[in-house]
């Protein structure tokens, strides 16, 4: 993995550009403290463990909406959403985070102790909205596989959920994404499905269960409408190994940042581009070690500007900012909260969870030592360069 330094002295000399946008942005310097608001709580459930589950929108203050899940100590899958419209002083409403509800798991089956994804996307042949649930049973025949529900038009007064769709390979017996938590993504067209599976043993060339682990994705393009059959996977290029569940969120230019923290307790990075990898690691940070996952998202469509959150050994929030690829201005708490909740399963999961809600907003969401989910929100007024 350290062998990606390398690529980034490369990138730096050439420019740093990528065919399709033109030149990168040259953001420098983590987010300012006083762009994020105070966190508060999403009330209602007590008893949540897992990494959380967004996806929110963004056009203005009177115009946003989030949604949220989570896992819960009993390996419940629930969810909360929020919907503020056409807010103004005299108009408008608000509904307020609803009560969390528990989402009934594929016929038969029982959810597991793996945090839920979510992705959003507008469907092109029907013009709705489609909010997908991404889930990993426990126990069944298809022992730890992950299955996807589609919503459509989930902030609506009529919204309509479908089945559960089993995804192919993904389970326990399976070589790819087979255990642990999971990231779903939506951009440029295509679904993808992101997680960990046992990595490669190069002696014997068989999989074998972790630490370390091996990232690997799943693609469908959505262009034409969600098809489960079409599901392909394939193994993260680089190969990459980590101590942990990886995490990933989308590119506005197309594609997804992944972040995993390697077998030097280190936080690496990777981008898809427009279906292209960058093919190896780089550092998405230096001179911190994590024992949980962490995440990351980008403000730059091209994902040339990184922000990384990861939790600190003081347990407070810890962000720092790579930009170019190439240089990273170090690491700062910005925490205001008693604390953030550390996991002590082996896949250490990530105790938070990014949603690039809008231009220059991001939506973060984090696990309390209480159990409940805190959320705040940069609103991009303190973003250097703009």
């Amino acid at each position: 993995m350290k062998q990606c330094a390398v690529l980034a002295i490369i990138l730096a000399v050439l420019g740093c550009e990528r065919s399709g946008l033109g030149p990168v942005e040259t953001k420098q310097g983590a987010l300012a403290s006083g762009g994020f608001a105070p966190w508060t709580q999403i009330p209602g459930e007590t008893n949540l463990w897992s990494k959380p589950a967004i996806v929110s929108t963004y056009t203005g203050p009177a115009n946003r909406q989030w949604y949220v899940c989570g896992t819960t100590v009993s390996n419940t899958v629930e969810c909360s959403y929020r919907v503020v419209l056409g807010m103004t002083s005299s108009a408008g409403m608000d509904s307020g985070w609803t009560g969390w509800q528990v989402i009934a798991p594929p016929a038969g089956d029982v959810f597991g102790p793996s945090a839920p994804a979510l992705a959003m996307w507008v469907d092109p042949p029907s013009g709705h909205t489609l909010l997908a649930l991404a889930a990993r049973v426990y126990d069944s025949s298809c022992y730890n596989c992950v299955y996807v529900q589609l919503t459509a038009d989930p902030f609506t007064q009529n919204p309509s959920t479908g089945p559960w769709f089993q995804v192919s390979q993904s389970g326990n017996f399976d070589p790819y994404a087979n255990l642990g938590d999971i990231s779903l993504v939506a951009s440029g067209g295509y679904l993808y499905l992101f997680g960990v599976g046992g990595a490669l043993d190069p002696t014997y060339g068989a999989y074998f269960d972790g630490p370390p682990y091996q990232g690997f994705y799943a693609t469908m393009y959505v262009g034409g409408g969600f098809v489960n059959s079409s599901w392909s996977w394939a193994s993260i290029p680089g190969n990459g190994l980590f101590n942990t569940a990886i995490s990933a969120t989308p590119l506005t230019g197309g594609g997804a940042i992944v972040v995993g923290v390697g077998t030097d307790n280190q936080a690496y990075g990777e981008e898809l581009y427009q279906g292209t990898w960058d093919g190896s690691w780089w550092f998405a940070g230096s001179s911190q070690t994590f024992s949980d996952a962490v995440a990351d998202t980008s403000f730059d469509p091209e994902g040339a500007d990184v922000e990384t959150f990861g939790l600190g050994p003081d347990y407070a929030e810890l962000q720092g900012n790579l930009y170019d690829w190439s240089q990273f201005d170090g690491w700062y708490s910005f925490s205001v909260t008693t604390g953030f909740s550390r996991t002590t399963d082996a896949l250490g999961r990530s105790p938070v969870a990014y949603s690039p809600a809008g231009t220059n907003h991001i939506d973060l969401v984090a696990v309390g030592l209480d159990r409940t989910y805190y959320i705040t929100e940069f609103n991009g007024s303190a973003i250097p360069g703009y």
